[in-house]
């Protein structure tokens, strides 16, 4: 047995994009299902992304109404991208203008901001296969984290789950050659992160620094983004390859 529910556009991911994508087609009077595999307060809850120019918000603003980040959503204003080499006295400023986000603050929000535009979401929810007919997507199959299937019609569906590709790894292999179904892994990178609480204020604020190291291959590197007075993420991103 499974659930069947028809609606104008049907959106796999509840990340910026997915998010994003479900405002503007809420907003055009279209029927819209958001679906996404966590609980609906987790939403938004990612471990990079934090790091906003002005021209995203920006854009939103101007062109769906969305306010720009503000309150405690905004862990620093951005002023300026620093750049380290090795050396750290080899160093560029850039001006940068920006925000520093708290990530599950503003895509809780964003999330808010697609209910309000009339978007149902389906939480705990995942997008499993694509269904394809006469040559179109007409729709797909998804399961609840409990195992319950629900069927969903759509004109329009949207793949917004990033790297994972669930819908677009079940399209049938001539099925539009053009569009990428998978992506290489020499264009996937590992991260790892950590929110470190300081005794002292940090020297970095309104700043986000990106600091270049032998050992971390191109385009890899270590970064530090200022989340506060005495809050820092530090992380670092590497592209794996056979020596590293």
């Amino acid at each position: 047995m499974f659930d069947k529910k028809e609606f104008d556009v049907v959106i796999v991911g509840a990340g910026p994009a997915g998010v994003v994508a479900a405002i503007t087609a809420a907003k055009n009077g279209l029927q819209v299902a958001l679906l996404d595999k966590k609980e609906k307060q987790l939403i938004g809850n990612k471990t990079c992304g934090d790091a906003l120019d002005r021209n995203s918000p920006k854009l939103l603003k101007e062109k769906l109404g969305v306010e720009y980040p503000h309150g405690t959503e905004v862990a620093d204003p951005i002023e300026k991208m620093i750049i380290l080499g090795e050396n750290s006295e080899a160093k560029i400023s850039l001006d940068a203008p920006g925000f520093m986000v708290n990530r599950l603050e503003y895509g809780q929000r964003l999330l808010k901001e697609a209910e309000k535009a009339g978007t149902i979401i389906f939480d705990r929810t995942r997008g499993k296969k694509a269904i394809v007919r006469d040559g179109k997507v007409v729709g797909l199959k998804a399961e609840t984290n409990d195992g319950k299937e629900i069927i969903f019609t759509s004109k329009i569906t949207i793949d917004a789950s990033g790297v994972i590709a669930k819908l677009r790894r079940s399209l049938p292999q001539d099925f539009f050659p053009p569009m990428e179904k998978t992506l290489d892994q020499k264009f996937i990178a590992k991260t790892y992160r950590e929110i470190i609480e300081l005794k002292d204020e940090h020297p970095w604020r309104r700043s986000i620094v990106l600091k270049y190291e032998h050992d971390i291959p191109s385009p890899g590197y270590i970064w530090f983004f200022t989340k506060g007075k005495q809050r820092l993420n530090v992380g670092t991103g590497w592209v794996p390859n056979k020596k590293k």
